[in-house]
């Protein structure tokens, strides 16, 4: 029996004139994980898992690049 491929997608949210970004996993299956970015280091942070959708269009990221807003 063949094994179901799992699919990943990575979407990015980059604040302008700031260094931090987000990155957002989806996958597997219905889970995310949001991931901090230092864009001058190029350091990551891993963030939280969640079961359910962030949807990548309804969420920001704070001027300064502190925290980011979002919709499930």
């Amino acid at each position: 029996m063949a094994e179901k491929e799992s699919i990943t997608r990575l979407h990015v949210l980059i604040r302008p004139k700031s260094n931090y970004a987000v990155v957002i996993r989806r996958g597997p299956a219905k889970q995310v994980c949001a991931i901090g970015w230092k864009l001058n280091s190029d350091e990551f942070k891993m963030g939280q898992w969640l079961k359910g959708r962030i949807y990548e269009r309804r969420c920001d990221i704070s001027p300064d690049g502190r925290y980011m807003i979002y919709l499930l």
